[in-house]
């Protein structure tokens, strides 16, 4: 804190001396850049991946995802070519499931929840032709439903296979024309190939058959019967093997084509398998082991994560996905490389007393822990800092009083306060308390949970970790706990109840039920004296009197994720499902904006403490700070992964206005920020002149700064 505040001065003692004009006069204008392109990030998934594939020439990946979106990769540079994502919260599509190309490379089919076949375009991304499955034109579609999860392309491209239940469809792929449905598994089928010569089908399913089908006709020519459920198949690259996977066997059998007699047993186990020649790759979450097909001997076994993968058209690399993105695994070498998974999303989001720092609760793309405690400095010439934290759910981090000083659990019952200013810890309470945490805006009182009894919440002295005053022992989970601003009353919502508690003394003056006072985003104090509760009820946001039970303000039918009051208690902000921002001027009773720009559910919002800028997270990975009069997009944020070689806990981010100015870390600059040229991605270089601003966020926000030939930009 000090360095900053010596900091200021200085520039303050320049400006006396340098400038002959008023502070505003000596403020940078940010001017339009007037280039020819349009600035784009690559933001990647978000979420658990469905599926990878490669192309046939090795050049590019395709990636599905969890949510909607479809990517496709150059494989060398590991930078987006393609993104495919909903146009709005109302596109049916669904999410994208399997995926393949077909063999020219020049179309991708991917398989949807929706229960249809999109092809897509390679080169620009353009939907060619979406299949669906239309159950009121033939009664032998009655009660079928495809989810996409199934599908397979035929050798020769002229069939495609939509599967889900215990059925499976085959089209046409140019006309998209219905051929047959195929029936004939009891159990859910687990997984479709054809042979080679695209004249078999062979489906696996959980009621432990195998079944070949005559592609032609849909009849099936032979079934085979296991001990256990099916989890998959496949045919080497002549026809002439056929490889089954009995998970629960913890067995892969491979048969010979001719008479289907068992050539070969493989003993391990495997989540998903496919030929590569004429061995056998098995894919784990942790491990990949590959196998001779002809003898079921273990040849490797390499250390990789990812589930569903696919094989290059050499068959020498393997793309896996799963929680942490891509893998590439030279399955030769035993090599792993690691891609898109490093963009993070926040799931809340904060601004400090001060206004110096935005703070988000940064989530781990792993699948495990708990978020990040990140902060960017509004001053971008400082540090993009990241803080462990053990905690999880809701109020695991609270500033202490009007300090930009952050508090959190770095391990059960382990407090950590850390100094934004220098991203060091000043002090830490061992063995006392445990999160969830809230801090009174005077510093003197911290209320969380007492590690001795982790039911009991307490009043404790935020330095020492000593208690001061006990409020209630409780075991029901914690959705929310609040102060209002000027320290008179706690609030906690939990499984069980809402109470309300006076301070200091810790005496509890309301109590309701939770279905009374549910959902609660923010408790605040209006101007006129009035202790609010900001809340979602019945799929809309109220504003309550929590002491008194009275609804003060109602939205119209909107789906809130999250809400935030304005420092001047006239403007409400509400984060929908939707995927837009909403805002609403609490004295005129009625909404004044809607923000649109992100391209996913919104899940918090906030004020900057001069009113003048709102900023929401969303889980599309964007944190966007906007312009609260006019409701103009002034900023992009975005927060990384480590990417390149830094001291401490330093990390990359992006800050981008959408006129294609730019600030953020190289790597980051590097990797993930391009401009659209006609179509066409070019690199963030060929704009830098013009483009590249340091403290584009400082700057954007208003903060005072000098004007030099050093930090000058146009």
């Amino acid at each position: 804190m000090k360095n900053i505040l010596s900091f200021l001065s200085i520039l303050l003692i320049t400006f006396s001396l340098s400038s002959c004009g008023s502070s505003e006069e000596a403020k940078e204008k940010l001017a339009d850049p007037q280039i020819d392109a349009s600035v784009g990030i690559d933001l990647n998934h978000n979420g658990m991946l469905n599926a990878a594939a490669y192309s046939p020439d090795g050049k590019y990946i395709a990636t599905s995802c969890q949510d909607k979106s479809l990517i496709i990769w150059d494989a060398a540079t590991k930078k987006q070519v393609i993104i495919v994502r909903p146009e709005s919260s109302e596109d049916e599509t669904g999410a994208y499931e399997a995926i393949v190309f077909s063999n020219d490379g020049k179309k991708l089919y991917a398989g949807t929840t929706s229960g249809t076949i999109v092809v897509l375009n390679t080169e620009n991304g353009k939907i060619l032709k979406t299949i669906k499955i239309e159950s009121d034109k033939n009664n032998l579609l009655d009660f079928f439903r495809a989810d996409g999860e199934l599908l397979a392309l035929s050798p020769d491209n002229k069939y495609v296979i939509l599967g889900g239940n215990k059925n499976f469809t085959l089209f046409e792929t140019e006309s998209g024309k219905y051929l047959n449905v195929f029936r004939g598994h009891t159990g859910y089928i687990s997984d479709i190939k054809f042979s080679p010569d695209s004249k078999t089908i062979v489906s696996s399913a959980k009621d432990s058959t195998v079944c070949l089908w005559n592609a032609e006709t849909a009849e099936i020519v032979k079934k085979l019967d296991f001990n256990n459920a099916v989890l998959d198949v496949d045919f080497n690259t002549d026809g002439s093997k056929l490889a089954v996977n009995v998970k629960s066997d913890k067995k892969i059998f491979v048969l010979n084509t001719e008479n289907y007699k068992t050539i070969a047993t493989i003993e391990g186990t495997g989540y998903d398998m496919a030929f590569s020649g004429d061995n056998i790759v098995v894919k784990d979450n942790y491990s990949t082991d590959i196998y001779n097909g002809e003898t079921g001997e273990k040849l490797k076994e390499i250390k990789c994560r990812g589930f569903e993968f696919s094989l290059s058209a050499d068959q020498k690399l393997m793309a896996a996905s799963g929680h942490n993105g891509v893998s590439i695994t030279n399955l030769e070498t035993g090599e792993t490389e690691l891609f898109g998974a490093n963009v993070r999303p926040a799931s809340n989001i904060y601004v400090s007393p001060t206004g110096k720092f935005i703070v988000g609760e940064y989530i781990q793309k792993s699948g495990s822990g708990g978020p990040d405690i990140s902060s960017f400095s509004v001053d971008t010439t400082h540090a993009f800092t990241t803080y462990h934290t053990s905690g999880s759910g809701a109020n695991i981090m609270a500033f202490l009083g009007q300090k930009d000083v952050v508090a959190t659990e770095i391990s059960y019952g382990d407090c950590s306060f850390y100094d934004l200013a220098t991203g060091k810890s000043m002090a830490q309470t061992e063995d006392k308390v445990t999160n969830p945490f809230c801090i009174s805006h005077d510093g003197t009182m911290l209320i969380a949970k007492e590690k001795e009894n982790s039911d009991n919440y307490a009043i404790f002295d935020p330095t020492t970790g000593e208690k001061k005053k006990d409020l209630v022992n409780n075991a029901g989970y914690h959705y929310f706990s609040g102060i209002v601003p000027d320290d008179k009353y706690f609030v906690l919502l939990n499984m069980n109840f809402v109470k309300v508690w006076e301070l200091p003394a810790g005496k509890e003056v309301k109590s309701y039920k939770r279905d009374e006072m549910d959902n609660i985003y923010f408790v605040d104090k209006t101007a006129d004296g009035k202790y609010i509760a900001g809340r979602k009820n019945s799929g809309t946001f109220t504003i309550t009197d929590f002491m008194t039970a009275e609804e003060i303000f109602k939205t119209e039918n909107i789906k809130p994720e999250g809400a935030a009051l304005s420092p001047d208690k006239n403007i409400v902000a509400v984060a929908c499902n939707d995927w837009t921002l909403k805002v609403f001027d609490l004295k005129l009773n009625k909404q004044t904006l809607t923000l649109e720009g992100h391209y996913s559910a919104l899940n918090s919002v906030t004020f900057t403490p001069s009113g003048k800028h709102i900023i929401s997270s969303a889980s599309d990975n964007q944190t966007i700070i906007w312009d609260a009069a006019t409701g103009t997009k002034l900023l992009t944020l975005v927060a990384f992964n480590k990417l390149g070689e830094y001291e401490g806990q330093a990390k990359d981010f992006l800050v981008v206005a959408p006129n294609g100015r730019y600030d953020g870390t190289e790597a980051a600059i590097n990797q993930f920020l391009y401009f659209d040229k006609a179509g066409k991605h070019v690199s963030a270089t060929e704009y830098k002149e013009k483009c590249y601003t340091p403290n584009l966020l400082g700057k954007t926000l208003g903060q005072e700064f000098i004007v030099t030939e050093e930090n000058k930009t146009q």
